[in-house]
């Protein structure tokens, strides 16, 4: 225990100082602020819980050491969603058939679409907290927002001579404004998914995971997660904070829509003669144009209610263990 507690301290330090070698504003310190949730996920999965919260504390320090603020960033923004995904992650129970205990000691693992829906539950916790910490200010976050927005295409217009008096920049920084805390959202659950999944990799790949890697074809979204979205989708229409919110909400919400779609493809792929060949070119058009990731979404949300896996999947598709 003690051994894995000093972990924790280092990988809290760790974290913190690529989080502050971030604002240092170089363009090498930025790409190592990404992988500020990576120490914490990592220690996590491969010595628990303890080492965890002892790793978001030291990190949530450090930082705070700095400015309070970074360190209040810090532990909202990355310690305190990792150590509970972490612990989600780490939750099993004995395996059931048919309602009994199976007897041979096998786990059930939380599945990984229960962590996508507690992962867009975190994103939107963040949003709503962002919101309430700015109802004070006059059009409330994206009120807060609108200001910097404006100055950055200000500079924008500046250095680009052909852009001057092409548009309302106040206008136009008011409807940025507004769709950007979607997009952080977005970008914080891409963020932190992707360091979630990188660490249990590393762990699997020393020996030291503490839980079996999820099969992420078979990843599916828990019942009622569709409610969520289409109350996100109401709220989106609504003017002012409600709508910001909402907007959020949805657009997580269409990740991991996204994600069970792309798990949709996997156990497709799976299917063909070629299944990496399949799986290059739609990462690649993905990647490339875009607009496929809309598709993607659609194929997610029709998983819901067609099981497209259960028919054209082969056994055992669609059944997250």
């Amino acid at each position: 225990m003690g051994r894995s507690l000093a972990y924790g301290l280092l990988a809290g330090l760790f974290s913190a100082g690529l989080l502050l070698v971030g604002a240092l504003g170089s363009l090498g310190g930025a790409v190592l602020s990404y992988l500020t949730a990576l120490p914490l996920a990592l220690v996590g999965l491969m010595f628990g819980v303890p080492a965890v919260l002892v790793a978001t504390v030291a990190g949530a320090i450090t930082a705070g050491s700095v400015n309070w603020l970074v360190g209040v960033e810090y532990l909202l923004g990355f310690g305190l969603p990792v150590a509970i995904l972490v612990r989600q992650a780490l939750l099993a129970r004995p395996a059931t058939e048919a309602g009994v205990a199976s007897g041979d000691g096998a786990l059930q693992w939380y599945t990984l679409g229960r962590l996508v829906a507690w992962l867009v539950g975190l994103a939107s916790a963040l949003v709503i907290i962002a919101a309430l910490a700015a109802s004070g200010e006059e059009g409330g976050l994206s009120g807060l927002l609108a200001p910097v927005v404006q100055m950055l295409l200000e500079q924008l217009q500046a250095n680009r001579p052909e852009l001057q008096g092409s548009a309302d920049l106040e206008a136009m920084a008011g409807e940025i404004a507004r769709r950007l805390p979607a997009v952080i959202a977005i970008g914080w659950m891409v963020l932190i998914g992707s360091n979630l999944a990188l660490a249990q990799g590393l762990a699997a790949r020393f020996g030291r995971n503490l839980r079996p890697s999820p099969r992420f074809a078979a990843l599916t979204l828990p019942r009622g997660f569709g409610i969520l979205v289409a109350v996100a989708a109401v709220l989106a229409f609504m003017p002012g904070q409600p709508g910001v919110i909402g907007a959020a909400i949805l657009a997580a919400g269409g990740v991991a829509y996204f994600l069970q779609g792309l798990a949709v493809v996997h156990a497709l792929a799976r299917r063909t003669a070629v299944p990496g060949l399949v799986l290059v070119i739609v990462y690649t058009l993905v990647g490339l144009l875009g607009f496929p990731a809309i598709l993607i979404v659609g194929l997610g949300l029709m998983e819901d209610w067609a099981r497209i896996r259960r028919r054209f999947g082969g056994p055992g598709a669609g059944q997250e263990e």
